[in-house]
């Protein structure tokens, strides 16, 4: 996979690296500038249905936030975030289309302190505190890991004030891979602990919590298509300040250049490289990738296939069956109805 570097789309600075804000900002070309600036509103006002949409995604999460709140008072910290493709359809003009909100809990840099408060603490304190119900023994407590323990009380919290409708682990995504359900293909990889899918409920939107065992960097670059590698950070509890408005929003929008591209050149840039098997690819393709050439109608194809001599194979016969969909008229399209086996 090739080098990724990430940018904060309004100062063109993203504030975890050691290079200056020159440095980052020559590394951008006009054109990128003038994109960023176009679509985090740095020219012109947040259009009023822009605005009202942003604020109901930051209700919703923010609400989630204090939902969990009592486990931050336990001690116990992880970063939150918005990834993935209800920022790219906020930020692409396509704000209406929004299908469901993707939230990651990050404790990578939180292990070491998160197993020191696991041990200082029983189990019937947990649960005492956090008013949940965790169906173990102090034994089988202890025999957790760390990760499992995280887990555990993030989903019973998350259930005592939600309805879950499905949880998955990374065990389980292996085992589902190679079933017919193919609806978190494109999660899948060894940086995903686990995905929880809330229901909607009287919220906006459905979301998903997704757990990951890495930084939200290396996680995004893991992401199938370049259009999708945008975050925010909605709770870092170093500098527990949340976001209260689309102008706080907008502008701490981080994304990768494989995003600002896209966006440029109105293409849909499938990477391959982030995968290993062609199976897994056209479970992206079915479920995933489908799904946002509908909601991008207008935009062009791209394919990274990498030096892999099966996936160059598998690229060029998949662009000749995406040929044929696209000259088809809509009702006797073949990729978006039928999955493509190759």
């Amino acid at each position: 996979m090739k080098n990724t570097t990430f940018f904060n789309l309004q100062s063109f600075f993203h504030n975890h690296t050691n290079e200056t804000k020159k440095d980052q900002n020559d590394r951008l070309s006009d054109a990128q500038k003038k994109f960023i600036k176009k679509i985090t509103h740095s020219y012109n006002p947040i259009p009023e249905d822009v605005y009202n949409t942003t604020t109901k995604i930051i209700e919703q999460i923010n609400n989630l936030i204090l939902n969990i709140k009592p486990i931050f008072e336990l001690g116990i910290k992880f970063n939150i975030f918005l990834a993935g493709g209800s920022i790219r359809d906020l930020l692409l003009n396509n704000h209406e289309k929004i299908k469901d909100l993707d939230i990651i809990f990050d404790f990578n840099d939180y292990a070491h302190s998160n197993e020191k408060t696991f041990k200082s603490i029983t189990l019937g304190v947990i649960q005492k505190f956090l008013d949940i119900d965790v169906s173990i023994n102090q034994q089988e407590w202890e025999e957790l890991t760390v990760k499992e323990k995280n887990y555990l009380v993030i989903y019973e919290l998350l259930n005592k004030h939600y309805k879950v409708e499905k949880k998955i682990t990374l065990e389980e995504l292996k085992k589902k891979a190679t079933l017919s359900d193919s609806s978190y293909a494109h999660l899948l990889n060894d940086k995903l602990e686990a995905v929880i899918t809330l229901e909607k409920g009287e919220n906006p939107y459905p979301f998903d919590v997704l757990i990951i065992n890495t930084a939200i960097e290396n996680y995004i670059k893991t992401f199938s298509l370049g259009i999708c590698k945008v975050y925010v950070n909605f709770l870092n509890p170093l500098k527990p300040k949340l976001i209260s408005n689309p102008f706080d929003f907008f502008s701490t929008i981080h994304g990768t250049s494989a995003f600002i591209d896209d966006g440029i050149n109105k293409t849909i840039t499938l990477d391959m490289t982030s995968f290993n098997s062609i199976d897994t690819i056209n479970k992206i393709i079915e479920n995933h990738f489908n799904r946002i050439c509908v909601k991008y109608s207008t935009y062009k194809l791209e394919i990274q296939s990498g030096d892999n001599e099966e996936f160059i194979s598998w690229k060029t016969k998949f662009l000749n069956y995406y040929s044929l969909n696209k000259s088809l008229p809509p009702k006797e399209e073949i990729l978006v109805e039928k999955k493509i086996k190759i």
